[in-house]
């Protein structure tokens, strides 16, 4: 039975996404959101883990932070929920995989796929007007995975990223008086509905399985982004 361990098991996504892979008969391994950010505190959180085969990040923190008036704590904040943690769990996790890759190749067993997967947003590149540190948070997991990507390539381990549009409710989570983009974001979507979790199910599978993917980003927004833009509350009509 294959092994997932996934960073954030309490949010929305991060328990649909935990309860995807147990109806596919993966074994589950959750992490402890109460354990500090600190690289002691990690290693000893995930010393005694069984064999991992995908280390799944998927970070969902959206504080609504503004431009203008966010405070350095808030910025720290919302950075230290949604990257440093991430880093911490790839980091540690990681270490485990590429020792087990190893000791596949001295015992003359052929290594099995193991993946690091970043479910990220299609907000690393387009502003939401929403929470300027959840984009800013979002760009800094995109490069860590193509980084991921270069470091532990040549240890039997690829990194993966998937580029998340609108689910149900993000209608809300991402509501902003700046711009209309969210008011009604299905009138953006060709097939006028919201992506679901289920429908990820042949993409992380694929992803697992195929080292050829090391490195890629796949967009998995239903068309949103074909006709994305962002409207200023402030522009004139003409203008």
């Amino acid at each position: 039975m294959p092994r997932v361990f996934i960073s954030e098991p309490t949010g929305p996504l991060g328990s649909a996404l935990a309860r995807l892979y147990r109806e596919q008969g993966w074994d589950v391994v959750a992490a402890d959101p109460a354990v500090p950010t600190d690289d002691e505190a990690f290693a000893a959180s995930v010393a005694d883990l069984a064999p991992i085969d995908v280390l799944l990040i998927c970070p969902r923190h959206v504080m609504h932070l503004d431009v203008m008036t966010a405070t350095r704590d808030e910025v720290l904040t919302s950075l230290d929920l949604n990257v440093r943690r991430s880093f911490l769990y790839v980091r540690h996790i990681a270490a485990r995989m590429r020792h087990d890759y190893q000791a596949d190749l001295d015992a003359g067993r052929e290594p099995t796929p193991r993946a690091l997967l970043f479910i990220g947003s299609i907000h690393d590149e387009k502003p939401t007007a929403a929470d300027f540190m959840f984009s800013a948070s979002m760009g800094a997991l995109q490069m860590f995975h193509e980084e991921a990507g270069l470091f532990y390539g040549t240890d039997g381990i690829h990194s993966v990223m998937l580029e998340l549009g609108p689910m149900a409710g993000d209608e809300e989570l991402f509501a902003s008086t700046q711009t209309r983009i969210y008011q009604d974001p299905l009138i953006r979507i060709p097939r006028d509905r919201f992506l679901e979790v289920e429908e990820l199910w042949p993409i992380l599978d694929a992803a697992w399985r195929s080292p050829a993917l090391n490195g890629a980003e796949i967009r998995a927004d239903a068309g949103f982004t074909q006709t994305y833009s962002v409207i200023p509350r402030h522009r004139k009509e003409g203008k």
